[in-house]
């Protein structure tokens, strides 16, 4: 039997500013320029990928992303390396208070490169890169072994809304699938069986070539 193809209406380009805009623009990144990220930037970019964004009740917020059961599993660190007004080490992003937490200095953020296994991104170049970990028993203990993949859902939601916010801000991010997981756990202070890394996220400045 033949298979039925319906063709779909082409898709004309989207107006500037727009989220189709930023879509269509969203490219894996992996040369930068050196040059600083404001702190204004940083936290325009975690806020927006997991922060609050709204308040339902006088008890609940809203966050970025949908979580099953509001268990909001994920926690978001980031090293910093060039950012202006943040001394270079590794930072919890407190979503409850909207604000960064050192946990580490500067020596963390040093031979981060050979943890992460990324030969071609240019990482001294970059900014920041923004770690999503997973508190995996605040998903377990209600979802059990359905609670893995929930997390990962919930991760792929935070790091679609960071690629976006950093190419609405005229940056560039790429994602990192292989990495040293139990010696960058212990570089970012977490477990690296009951709160893994789940993805790096290397944001910079593009390098114009």
């Amino acid at each position: 039997m033949p298979i039925e193809r319906v063709a779909l209406p082409a898709m004309s380009l989207p107006a500037p500013g727009t989220l189709e805009h930023w879509i269509r623009g969203r490219r894996s990144v992996r040369h930068y320029s050196g040059e600083s990220l404001r702190l204004e930037e940083l936290s325009q970019i975690l806020h927006y990928s997991y922060g609050q964004t709204g308040r339902p009740g006088p008890a609940a917020y809203f966050r970025a992303v949908p979580s099953g059961g509001a268990l909001f599993p994920l926690e978001l660190y980031a090293a910093a390396l060039n950012v202006t007004g943040l001394s270079r080490g590794i930072y919890h992003f407190n979503v409850k208070y909207a604000a960064l937490e050192r946990i580490t200095d500067a020596a963390a953020v040093e031979g981060l490169d050979k943890l992460l296994l990324a030969k071609d991104v240019d990482l001294p170049g970059a900014n920041v890169v923004v770690f999503v970990t997973a508190v995996l028993r605040r998903n377990l203990l209600k979802y059990q072994d359905r609670g893995y993949r929930m997390v990962l859902m919930e991760a792929g939601a935070v790091g679609q809304n960071l690629s976006l916010i950093a190419t609405s801000l005229g940056l560039g991010c790429v994602w990192l699938g292989g990495y040293l997981d139990d010696d960058l756990a212990q570089r970012i202070g977490v477990h690296p069986v009951d709160g893994p890394v789940v993805v790096p996220i290397v944001v910079g400045r593009k390098r114009v070539r």
